[in-house]
């Protein structure tokens, strides 16, 4: 069966509004004050899309009192701008990948606020967290998110905040040491060899991978704003993923340039929470480069359909591991491999198995909301995969009709015709589009 989709999104996105509440006394109404799913899918997929909208909203939280004060990164008491609060609370290693384009879809106040406080503590502490709670660095997983959750949701159009500063900052932590907590462990490797070589930083494979999709971000933010300089030296840093590429996979590589021996693509040593097989795909924002260097389009399919003979096999098996961040983009590159139709199964497999309304419907840990919004935009039909950009690439949506209301009163409609997982055609603002595999932005002149 194949279902016609049909978008149409009217206004234009900016950070007026307020964030809506969820009445949860009415578990029949099967819809917000932003997110409408009224028409199409199953009851128990309905408990699921609004659970998992509900878990994606409830972190991060805010952290300044009434009054707007609050203690900052460096100890001393600090007042929110007038009219906005300070958050806190931000799982960046995982919710850079999904939960933060949601976050600013919906909420884009709330969401430009989450980013005024990542500012004003990467400000006070003079350097960027990667998981933060309350008002200190924690250090936890690799990377640096905070970056990538920046310029993405800037893309998505919470931009209620100084872009330039941020943009600064990010510079600074991406080509300078910092003092006291180290932003990027092994930086001056990074910047010197292309890569963070084995014998230092824990998971420099997966490490030097984070990095390169968050100095992509850094381009894309620099883009926006017209630091063209900025923009070229990080669109090619960005592209450090093939300084790993050795023999199929993207792997740890010593300091001499040679790679450790035996390679085992099920082992997680040079990784974070995975391992080769599973951090081949971490190039969302150059899947031609890296279908390309595999070897082609039909190698690459065949690849992810070995890859995906099992949805949630753990860290040490080298198969799918959608029970955890580093894997949840990897679906919708069967797009870009002219095999649309495999996302589209896949995500509905992924959808239907591993994520239900029941005790045990939540698989892994939710880490913040990441994986509830995984479901809410699988749902939906679309992905937000690129880092530092607004596309939205497609799948074929569980319910026939879906409203979201953005605060500003601007609406996105997703429309779909027929019953099944596929999807045979494609309009966006009425025009149709040839391919289904197009990645398609919410916001004007963003397209690829």
């Amino acid at each position: 069966d194949g279902q016609e989709l049909g978008r149409v999104a009217g206004g234009t996105f900016n950070t007026d509004g307020d964030f809506g509440l969820i009445d949860l006394t009415d578990a029949t109404a099967n819809t917000t004050p932003f997110v409408d799913t009224r028409d199409g899918g199953t009851a128990d997929q309905k408990t699921t899309f609004y659970t998992a909208l509900y878990h994606s909203l409830l972190q991060p939280n805010v952290f300044s009192d009434a009054d707007g004060r609050y203690v900052g990164f460096d100890g001393r008491v600090h007042t929110a701008d007038k009219g906005h609060a300070v958050y806190t609370n931000f799982s960046g290693w995982d919710i850079y990948r999904s939960e933060a384009q949601l976050l600013a879809l919906i909420a884009p106040r709330e969401t430009s606020d989450i980013v005024r406080s990542m500012v004003a503590y990467a400000e006070q502490g003079g350097s960027w967290d990667r998981w933060t709670v309350a008002n200190d660095y924690t250090g936890v997983m690799n990377g640096d998110p905070y970056h990538i959750i920046v310029s993405t949701v800037y893309a998505f159009g919470a931009k209620d905040f100084d872009a330039s500063k941020a943009l600064l900052l990010m510079l600074r932590g991406a080509t300078q040491p910092t003092q006291g907590y180290v932003e990027r462990p092994g930086l001056a490797d990074y910047q010197n060899l292309g890569y963070v070589p084995t014998g230092g930083v824990p998971g420099p494979a997966a490490t030097t991978l984070e990095y390169a999709n968050a100095d992509f971000a850094i381009s894309q933010l620099a883009r926006r704003l017209g630091d063209s300089a900025t923009w070229s030296t990080f669109t090619k840093r960005a592209q450090n993923w093939q300084n790993l590429f050795n023999q199929g996979y993207l792997q740890p590589r010593n300091r001499d340039g040679s790679y450790p021996k035996p390679f085992n693509p099920a082992s997680g040593n040079g990784y974070v929470e995975g391992n080769g097989a599973q951090y081949t795909w971490m190039v969302p924002y150059n899947p031609r480069g890296l279908f390309n260097t595999l070897g082609g389009d039909a190698t690459a399919v065949q690849r992810l359909d070995t890859f995906f003979t099992q949805l949630n096999a753990g860290p040490t098996q080298p198969y799918a591991f959608m029970g955890n961040e580093p894997n949840a983009n990897v679906p919708w590159l069967y797009n870009y491999a002219g095999a649309p139709a495999k996302t589209q199964s896949t995500v509905r497999r992924v959808m239907d198995e591993l994520y239900s309304p029941h005790e045990d419907g939540l698989v892994g840990n939710d880490d913040l909301g990441q994986m509830s919004a995984w479901y809410v935009w699988a749902a939906m039909g679309m992905y937000p995969m690129i880092p530092g950009r607004s596309e939205l690439v497609l799948n074929g949506p569980t319910f026939s009709r879906v409203v979201i209301t953005r605060p500003t009163g601007a609406v996105l409609t997703i429309n779909s015709e027929g019953t099944g997982p596929y999807v045979s055609g494609l309009a966006f603002n009425g025009r149709r589009h040839l391919s289904t595999s197009q990645a398609t932005s919410l916001l004007e002149n963003e397209s690829a």
